[in-house]
C-alpha cells in the first residue's frame, strides 16, 4: 500500500507584524533600483534618475507600497515578497524581481 503525504507551505513569517519587523530600515537593491523601507512606514529611494517617494505596509502577507512621487511611477500595489536569506525576490503581475537586502 502506498502512501501520500501533502505538504503545505509554512509561512516565512508567524504574521504580518513579524514580516514588517523584519524589513523596516531596511534597503533593497536591485541593479539601479533602491528602496529603503523606513521604520514608521515611509518608503524613498531611487530609479535610475527619479527620486521615490511613499509608503509601505505589510498586509495579508503581501509586500504593498504606494508609490506618491515621481507622477509618472505613481500608484498602489500588494506584491508577493519572499525573503531567503540577505535576498527578497517581489512578485508582481509585471514578473519577479530579485532584490539585495542589506
Amino acid at each position: 500500500m502506498s502512501s501520500l503525504f501533502l505538504v503545505a507551505p509554512v509561512p516565512a513569517f508567524a504574521d504580518d507584524d513579524e514580516m514588517f519587523a523584519a524589513l523596516e530600515g531596511r534597503t533593497l537593491t536591485a541593479g539601479p533600483t533602491v528602496l529603503t523601507l523606513d521604520t514608521g512606514g515611509a518608503l524613498h529611494g531611487s530609479v535610475g534618475p527619479d527620486t521615490l517617494e511613499g509608503d509601505w505596509s505589510i498586509s495579508n502577507g503581501r509586500f504593498c507600497r504606494t508609490i506618491n512621487a515621481p507622477e509618472r511611477l505613481a500608484g498602489s500595489e500588494c506584491q508577493r515578497m519572499e525573503i531567503n536569506g540577505g535576498r527578497a525576490t517581489i512578485t508582481s503581475p509585471r514578473g519577479s524581481q530579485v532584490y539585495t537586502l542589506d
